[in-house]
C-alpha cells in the first residue's frame, strides 16, 4: 500500500529542480514495539508544493501509477520519491507525518491509523426479474492500494451463487471486472449479468465478496422472481385529436436499474376497423421503476400506419385494443395476455352563418364547429379543400381527413348561381375544433334568391358520411334618415343618422356609406356638399356623420342664412325586397 504525502508551504518556494526539503519524517511503532522514523525524500512542484509517497515494507504496490506531472524531479520520477519504510507498522497504531516549518518554528502533523477495514458488500435490489443485471458495491479500502489510480481487484473474489429447487447453491458464476469507481475512493462496482445463469424461477442469490485482508468472507441475498403486468390506457374514450398513452407495469422488464429502458416490440395496438397489430416503443419513466408508456394516434377509417408512435385507424364507436404478452406471471404462469380497450367516438358537425338574411353586397362569416377535425389541440389549425384530380380532399393544416369527396365538402352557392369553395376555414383558436371564415357574395348573387351553405362530415356520431346543410334568404332593407334637430343656429353641428343593414357589408368591420350617398345642402348653397357616414361600431347597422353649418365670415363645411332650409338627401340602392334607388330626405330651418 502507497501512502500520498503532500506540504503546502509558500514560504519554501524554490525554483531549483534539485532542491531538498529535509525537514520532512516520519513516525511510528513498528510490529515488535519498535519506534521508528525516517526522513521522507519529496519532490518540489511549483507554489510550494512538496510531495512523496510511503510505501509500507513488503507491499505488492512499488510505485504510483499516475503521480502529478508537474513537479521538479531530480533523478527517476516518480521511483526515487517513494519512501519503503524499514518495517510494517504495528495494527492500530498511528503513523505520523512531521514538517518542521522554520519560518513559523512550528511542527506541522497528520496521521493515520494502520489497521485493517472489514469490507462490506450491498446489492442494488433486493429482488430481481430474469435475465436482469445485478449491480453490486464492495466497499474495501484495504484494496485502495495506490491513491493515484482506479484500482481493479480479481474478478473471482465475487461469487455469484444461485438455488434453484435444491437446499444447496447449485450454481456459481463471477462478474466481468470490479473495479474502483474512481482513484482513492475504495469502492468497487461489479455488475453480474443474470442471462448468463440457467433460467428458473424464485432462484435465492447469493452474492460472495472474499476480504482477502481480514480473511473472510461477505455476502447479500436477493431473489429472482416473476411479477404479473398490468396494462392500461389512460381514457375510456378517444377522440380524432387524443393521443392515447399506454401504461404498462412489468419489473420484469426492468432488467437494469442504472438506466432508463425502451422496448419497440413489446406492447401492440390495433382496433375494429384495422386488426392489424402495430407495435408502440415503450419507455420506462426512470431508471429502475419498472413502469413503462407509450402513445399512439388515431384517424378515421382507413389502414393503420407504423413508428414508434404508430396511428391507428378507428370509426365511431368501434374498439381500439392494446395488449402485452407476460412471459412469465408472478403464479408461475406463461405467455398470458394482459390487455385493455377504449371506444373512439366522432361528433356530427355544426354549419352556422352569422345571419338568417344578407345584402347582396355583403361579407358572410361560415362557422364550422366539429371536434373531430382539432387535430392538434396546441396549435391553432387551418381547415382545407382541394382538388385532387377529379376528386376532393377535406385536410387539417395539410393532414388529410378524407380524399375521395365527388363533390365539395365545403361550399356556398344560391338558388341562381352554382357557388364556390369555401376554404380555407381558420381555427377561432387553439383547441376549440371552432373554423372560421369570411367569403363577400357581392355580384355573385341578388335579392330574392336564397344562399345555401353546406358542409359534409366525414365521419358523424355514427361513423358515417353526413351532408349539412343551412340557408339564408338574401333580401335588401329600405334605409331610414334621421336629423338629430329640426332646427339648428350658425356654427352648429348637423348630427345625421341613417340605419340601413345593406351597407353592414362586413360584421367584424366598422362599415361607412360612402359620401356619394348623402348631400347636405341649403338655399343659400343649392350644390350642398357630401358626406361619408361611418357605422358606430362593428355590425350594427347604424351610420353617422357631421356637418358644421355656418354664416358669411364664418367657417365650416355648408354655408348658410338664417331663415334657410337645409335638406339632407341619402341614396338608398337598394330598397326592400330589392327594389330600385330611392332617395330618402329629412329637412331643418337655419333659426
Amino acid at each position: 500500500m502507497l501512502l500520498q504525502v503532500t506540504v503546502t508551504d509558500p514560504d519554501i518556494v524554490d525554483s531549483d529542480p534539485g532542491a531538498q526539503l529535509a525537514s520532512v519524517r516520519v513516525e511510528y511503532t513498528d510490529t515488535g514495539g519498535t519506534f521508528r522514523k525516517k526522513d521522507l525524500k519529496m519532490a518540489e512542484a511549483v507554489g510550494g508544493q512538496w510531495i512523496c509517497w510511503i510505501k509500507v515494507s513488503g507491499g505488492t504496490t512499488d510505485k504510483p501509477e499516475n503521480p502529478p506531472s508537474t513537479w521538479y524531479a531530480p533523478g527517476t520520477y516518480p521511483d526515487d520519491y517513494v519512501n519503503e519504510l524499514p518495517a510494517e507498522p504495528k495494527s492500530g497504531g498511528k503513523v505520523k507525518v512531521i514538517y518542521t516549518d522554520t519560518s513559523e518554528n512550528v511542527e506541522v502533523t497528520v496521521e493515520a491509523t494502520y489497521t485493517t477495514t472489514e469490507a462490506s458488500i450491498s446489492l442494488d435490489r433486493a429482488t430481481y426479474p430474469l435475465n436482469a443485471k445485478i449491480h453490486i458495491t464492495v466497499t474495501d479500502p484495504d484494496e485502495n492500494k495506490d491513491p493515484t489510480k482506479v484500482e481493479e481487484i480479481t474478478n473471482t473474489r465475487i461469487k455469484v451463487q444461485l438455488k434453484g429447487g435444491s437446499y444447496n447453491y447449485d450454481w456459481e458464476g463471477n462478474p466481468t471486472s470490479i473495479k474502483e469507481t474512481g482513484p482513492n475512493t475504495g469502492e468497487f462496482k461489479a455488475v453480474f449479468d443474470l442471462g448468463t445463469a440457467p433460467e428458473d424461477m424464485n432462484y435465492d442469490i447469493k452474492v460472495v465478496y472474499t476480504d482477502e485482508s481480514d480473511d473472510k468472507d461477505v455476502s447479500k441475498h436477493a431473489l429472482v422472481t416473476a411479477s404479473t403486468a398490468e396494462i392500461s390506457l389512460d381514457k375510456d374514450t378517444y377522440m380524432v385529436n387524443d393521443t392515447a398513452t399506454v401504461t404498462l407495469i412489468e419489473p420484469d422488464l426492468n432488467l437494469d436499474s442504472a438506466s432508463k429502458e425502451s422496448y419497440t416490440d413489446k406492447v401492440y395496438v390495433y382496433s375494429d376497423v384495422d386488426g392489424a397489430k402495430k407495435s408502440v416503443k415503450i419507455e420506462e419513466t426512470g431508471a429502475n421503476t419498472g413502469i413503462f408508456t407509450g402513445s399512439f394516434k388515431f384517424k378515421i377509417g382507413g389502414s393503420s400506419s407504423d413508428g414508434d408512435k404508430p396511428t391507428i385507424a378507428a370509426l365511431a364507436d368501434k374498439k381500439v385494443y392494446v395488449e402485452y404478452k407476460d412471459e412469465l406471471l408472478a403464479t408461475g404462469e406463461k405467455n398470458k395476455i394482459r390487455s385493455d380497450s377504449a371506444t373512439f367516438k366522432t361528433h356530427t358537425g355544426v354549419l352556422e352563418t352569422d345571419r338568417d338574411s344578407y345584402a347582396p353586397g355583403m361579407f358572410v362569416t361560415v362557422t364550422v364547429t366539429d371536434p373531430d377535425l382539432n387535430l392538434d389541440p396546441y396549435t391553432k389549425e387551418e381547415l382545407q379543400v382541394e382538388q385532387v384530380g377529379e376528386k376532393y380532399a377535406l385536410k387539417v393544416s395539410g393532414v388529410s381527413i378524407k380524399s375521395d369527396y365527388t363533390e365539395l365538402p365545403i361550399k356556398i352557392y344560391s338558388t341562381d348561381w352554382d357557388g364556390d369553395v369555401v376554404s380555407p376555414l381558420t381555427e377561432t383558436d387553439v383547441n376549440t375544433g371552432v373554423f372560421e371564415t369570411t367569403y363577400n357574395i357581392k355580384d355573385k348573387v341578388k335579392a330574392g334568391e336564397t344562399l345555401y351553405f353546406r358542409y359534409i362530415d366525414p365521419a358523424n356520431s355514427a361513423g358515417t358520411t353526413q351532408t349539412i346543410e343551412a340557408s339564408a334568404s338574401l333580401d335588401t332593407t329600405t334605409g331610414t334618415l334621421e336629423l338629430d334637430k329640426t332646427v339648428y343656429k350658425p356654427n352648429e353641428k348637423i348630427k345625421i343618422t341613417v340605419v340601413d343593414p345593406d351597407w353592414n357589408v362586413n360584421p367584424k368591420d366598422k362599415d361607412s356609406i360612402p359620401s356619394t350617398k348623402v348631400n347636405v345642402k341649403s338655399d343659400t348653397t343649392p350644390g350642398g356638399v357630401n358626406k361619408e357616414l361611418k357605422e358606430t361600431d362593428k355590425d350594427t347597422d347604424t351610420f353617422t356623420g357631421e356637418v358644421k353649418i355656418y354664416v358669411e365670415g364664418g367657417s365650416g363645411d355648408l354655408l348658410v342664412k338664417r331663415g334657410d332650409t337645409i335638406t339632407v338627401t341619402y341614396t338608398d340602392d337598394y330598397t326592400s325586397g330589392g327594389g330600385g334607388t330611392i332617395k330618402v330626405t329629412k329637412t331643418a330651418k337655419v333659426y
